[in-house]
């Protein structure tokens, strides 16, 4: 069983070891995420490499070595040789930092899931690794049930929530009430507000 849990990545380093199509995904996951982005590969897509020109990604075109682990703070292992995938698993348990290892459940600190993004909201999908296929289906489902425009509607839920407590704060209103009278007008139809049946 896992723990599920949402971290601020913002200029966080990162590392990714791997050039090919499965570090491209983790590489703009991350830079979705604002973390700061260093990949080690002997070589990499065009794309990776068009990123690491257009956004500064530091690329480093050549074989991993343990130092590339020092001052990050997460590491993704995404080499298509296992060998080195272990090997970048073995250095970042070593020194305390958490690592994803592509493909190989058992070597990592921790398990990615599939990820339903609408602006604010994020639902993250896991199987715990028992089947990539139904995590993949659930995330089809849950995606085609929200209407195109939650993304405003959960931005204006957010303005109103900020404002009844900016409100509470200099007046001493109870915020729970404040809250509720202010936020009642934009979820009293509940979630159906929200979806598609």
């Amino acid at each position: 069983m896992y723990y599920p849990i949402f971290l601020p990545l913002k200029n966080t380093t990162c590392l990714i070891v791997g050039g090919g199509a499965v570090a491209e995904h983790k590489l703009k996951k991350l830079l979705e995420a604002g973390a700061s982005v260093k990949l080690v590969a002997p070589s990499c897509t065009a794309f990776i490499e068009d990123l690491a020109q257009k956004q500064g990604i530091e690329y480093h075109p050549r074989e991993y070595q343990t130092q590339d682990i020092e001052a990050c703070k997460l590491v993704f292992a995404a080499s298509n040789l296992r060998a080195v995938n272990h090997q970048v698993y073995l250095d970042a348990q070593n020194a305390n930092i958490w690592c994803n290892v592509a493909d190989e459940q058992e070597d990592g600190s921790f398990i990615l899931p599939a990820v339903v993004n609408r602006g604010l909201l994020q639902l993250a999908i896991s199987s715990s690794g028992a089947s990539p296929w139904l995590t993949k289906e659930v995330k089809n489902y849950l995606e085609s049930l929200f209407k195109k425009d939650i993304e405003e509607k959960l931005e204006q839920i957010k303005q109103t929530r900020q404002e009844a407590l900016r409100i509470a704060a200099e007046t001493g209103k109870d915020k729970k009430q404040l809250l509720e009278e202010m936020l009642r007008p934009l979820i009293e139809k509940g979630i159906s507000r929200f979806l598609e049946i």
